[in-house]
């Protein structure tokens, strides 16, 4: 699967761009993977780690569980590149870019959904 990315950088950008279908849950589990893939020297030992958490999250998604995992990562994460790759070059850089704003709001949910919770027995 690390052939998929030419680095982690790359493979990190890609998965919380495909991130935005799945659940709190599986969200949640992404970002201790890339907490967990910080600490780690090898992009190889990164990439790997990212990957295998996003595949076991794609359980939240239809698509993927008819298509096959990974098929669907295949696929997905190659059009999102070239997505990336076109949006590098032609960024209006401003409020109207939907790709900026997608990417902002899945990092946004993505940090709020690492938040504590109160504990159930305080809820009374």
């Amino acid at each position: 699967m690390s052939k998929l990315f030419k680095n982690y950088e790359e493979c990190e950008s890609v998965i919380i761009i495909m991130s935005e279908d799945l659940s709190d849950k599986s969200l949640k589990n992404i970002v201790l993977a890339m907490n967990v893939s910080a600490s780690l020297l090898d992009d190889k030992d990164k990439i790997y780690r990212l990957t295998q958490t996003y595949r076991s999250a794609l359980w939240d998604i239809p698509e993927a569980i008819s298509q096959g995992f990974h098929k669907y990562l295949r696929i997905n994460a190659e059009e999102t590149k070239k997505m990336l790759s076109y949006h590098k070059k032609h960024c209006p850089k401003d409020t109207t870019c939907k790709v900026c704003s997608n990417k902002n709001k899945m990092l946004i949910r993505m940090r709020n959904v690492n938040e504590r919770k109160e504990p159930q027995i305080y809820n009374k």
